[in-house]
């Protein structure tokens, strides 16, 4: 697993300027669901595989449940 901003600031900068949707599919995240197994689950991925990397723009929001579970695939 990979670093993240202490206080979770960074991944939420991105999901909302994700339109609280996950990139790959588009389905609906919510924002109190980061890392839960619940309805509108999802994870923060570090897009060029760095996990000390923590610039916004390494940051995709994915959904983490199936049928897509876009984060699961990504890795």
């Amino acid at each position: 697993m990979g670093s993240f901003s202490s206080d979770n600031s960074i991944e939420f900068i991105r999901f909302e300027r994700q339109s609280s949707r996950c990139a790959p599919c588009g389905k609906i995240l919510t924002k109190g669901n980061f890392g839960k197994g619940t309805k509108g689950a999802w994870e923060a991925h570090h897009i060029d595989g760095d996990p000390d990397n923590n610039n916004l723009a390494n940051y995709a929001c994915l959904c983490i449940n199936p049928p897509e579970e876009c984060h699961k695939k990504a890795h």
